[in-house]
Parts: C-alpha cells; structure tokens; sequence
C-alpha cells in the first residue's frame, strides 16, 4: 500500500496571478520499489456525506485541476522509503471569483516487470479546497434538523443537520446544536462539524453525532440548533 500526507490541505485563498508552492510526503509500504505518475482531477459534491465525486475527461480541462502543475512526471520509490512530491497551484489572472475543488492522484502498477500487459492500479489522492476572493455569494441555511426526540430525560442524544451552501464559495461551518433546560438556561452546546468538514458551493452536506455526555445540570433538556 502506499500512503501519502496530509490527507487533505487546508484551505487557500486562490489570488489570480498567484503560484503556490505545495509538498506531499508519499511512503511507499510495499516490500519492492514502486513508480509514481500524477493526475488531477475536480471534484463536486456526492451524496450528501461529505464524500467527494471525482471528474472525468473534459471536466478537469478547466478550474483548480488544471491550475495544478507538478515538476516531476514520474517518480520511484524504493521499499519502505519515503519521497517528497512537490507540485504548483497556478491561478490565472482570469481566475473568477467562488469556491474551487480538485484532489492530486499518485497512480502506479503492481506489474511485476514491464513486459506485463495487465497490471492493477493503485490510485490514492489528498483533496485541495480554495476560495479565489471577489463578488461571490456566501449563503448557507439548515435545510433539515432532526433530533431523536424534542425533549429528553436521558442520554444518549442523537443529532443531525442537514446545511445548504447556497451560495458561490466553499464554506466550512460551525454546526451549533444547544441544550437548554426547562427554563431555558443553555446547559450544553455542541458543534456537530467538529473535523471542520467543508460544504461545497450549490450542495448539501448532513453533519451528525452521538452525543453520550451528561450536561452538568439534570433533568429535562430541549434542543435546538442554528
């Protein structure tokens, strides 16, 4: 197996006519040397569960995946060893303003020597989220929010929200969900996007959690998030 970091990069501010300078480190696992190719490709929205879809073709002839340029074509890497894989964000002076998505792909065949025409395909990629600044729409609102029950006397506690980015930016929000007593004093509060997850410009994204922490006052809680 191969295993590249960071798994994924922080967020960038994208400023036309701007290069950045990235790194992955790349651990090549495997008990014999491996050769290392490079791709990128954009990625949208899935399902709804933060997991990405990848593009194909065409679809990565513009946007961040093709703003991303790599100074090696190929790389080796011995068993066991560990390289350092540097590449470029290019932003174009025409950049427009809003939210870009793309992963970096190390491709590489288990062949065992070249003569073989068959070979499987290891692909494994880190994702890359940026905004390039300008007049883009920043808009978000909780589409659904559900909670086992309204009012509880016990735990565990089961949250889920359901955020709309309905704007032109990748955004990363703090989910609240409070826990008021019946008096309406807040005893708990908590953030269900606690990794910091990203929702990506006209998509949805459901953020949940089992919450099994006692708040420090007792008896009937309500709940409510915003």
């Amino acid at each position: 197996a191969t295993t590249i970091a960071p798994a994924r990069f922080d967020y960038h501010e994208l400023a036309p006519r701007e290069t950045i300078e990235k790194e992955l480190t790349v651990f090549n696992e495997t008990a014999q040397s491996k050769t290392y190719g490079f791709t990128a490709e954009n990625f949208g929205a899935g399902d709804g569960s933060g997991a990405p879809e990848f593009f194909t073709g065409e679809e990565n002839a513009a946007g961040l995946a093709s703003w991303i340029h790599f100074g090696l074509s190929s790389i080796t890497i011995p068993a066991g060893a560990t390289k350092i894989v540097p590449f470029s964000i290019e932003v174009p002076s025409d950049a427009v303003a809003g939210g870009y998505s793309a992963a970096v792909f190390l491709l590489s065949s288990d062949k065992a020597n070249a003569d073989e025409a068959v070979g499987q395909t290891e692909k494994v990629g880190t994702l890359l989220l940026g905004n390039v600044p300008g007049e883009a729409e920043k808009a978000a609102r909780i589409e659904d929010f559900q909670s086992a029950k309204k009012i509880y006397s016990e735990l565990p506690q089961w949250f889920s929200a359901t955020v709309e980015n309905g704007g032109g930016v990748n955004l990363r929000p703090e989910v609240a969900v409070a826990i008021t007593n019946v008096f309406g004093r807040t005893a708990a509060q908590r953030d269900l996007n606690g990794e910091r997850g990203y929702i990506l410009p006209g998509s949805q994204r459901t953020f949940d959690s089992a919450d099994e922490s006692v708040p420090a006052d007792q008896g009937f809680f309500s709940v409510a998030s915003r």
